[in-house]
This record gives structure tokens, C-alpha cells and sequence, in this order.
């Protein structure tokens, strides 16, 4: 009896076992092969070529770093104030100053403290100027 429900469970000595049934693997003939090697192949080499050009384009961009100006030399210190001198420009509170930092963008946070750009606080007063008019 016992045998008779080892064959109904599945058990390791019944004919219905995954251990006891292989599983048919495909027959790949050597042209098919050959083929698929070709293809791989030819993936590759586009790959290689594309690694060289990116390569190539990296190594221009990092010999050229002396003509392409620096974060420091792009800000003019002259064109920088604080919130309270732009308040006092602007004629208006310096959390108005703020809050136009925030929506406009018309300064810079450098090193953790803001700074307002002159020529974008003039642009973005001449612009609510004519806005209003």
C-alpha cells in the first residue's frame, strides 16, 4: 500500500518524476551556430566602435578644459548683491527678493548664501514694469 501512494504523490520512484524525465535540448547544426557567432560578432564591433568615439570625444572635451570658462570666471562680482541691498533697490521687502529668487530665478547660491543677479533683478523689474502698464 505504501508503494501504491509513493506512485500517487509523485514520490522519487514513480515515472512521473522530474529527477527521472530529461528534458529535450534543441539540436543547433554548426551553420546555425556559425551565423549567430557572425551576428555576435558583428555587435561587438559596433560596440567597440562606438566605446573608441566616446573615448575619443572624452579625451577632446578634457584637453580642451583651458578655453571653456570656469564657474568663477562666468560670475561677474560686480553684478552680485545681497537680498537687502536688491530690497533696497527694488524697493521692496527682502522676503518679496526671496520669494522672486524662488519663482524667477534672478539669483545664485553660492557657497550657501544667495546672492541676486543686478542685470536679472533690473530685467524682471523693467519686465513687471511693462506688465503693469
Amino acid at each position: 500500500m505504501a508503494q501504491k501512494q509513493s506512485q500517487r504523490r509523485g514520490g522519487p520512484n514513480s515515472p512521473t518524476s522530474s529527477s527521472s524525465r530529461r528534458k529535450a535540448t534543441p539540436q543547433v547544426s554548426p551553420s546555425e551556430v556559425t551565423y549567430l557567432l557572425h551576428i555576435a560578432a558583428g555587435h561587438l564591433a559596433a560596440m567597440r566602435a562606438m566605446m573608441e568615439e566616446a573615448t575619443h570625444t572624452l579625451g577632446a572635451t578634457i584637453n580642451n578644459h583651458d578655453d571653456t570658462p570656469t564657474p568663477r570666471e562666468l560670475i561677474d562680482k560686480a553684478d552680485l548683491l545681497t537680498p537687502q541691498q536688491a530690497s533696497g533697490i527694488a524697493v521692496r521687502d527682502e522676503k518679496t527678493i526671496r520669494r522672486w529668487h524662488r519663482d524667477f530665478g534672478i539669483g545664485i547660491v553660492i557657497g550657501g548664501t544667495l546672492f541676486i543677479r543686478k542685470s536679472k533683478l533690473l530685467a524682471h523689474l523693467a519686465h513687471t514694469k511693462r506688465s503693469a502698464e
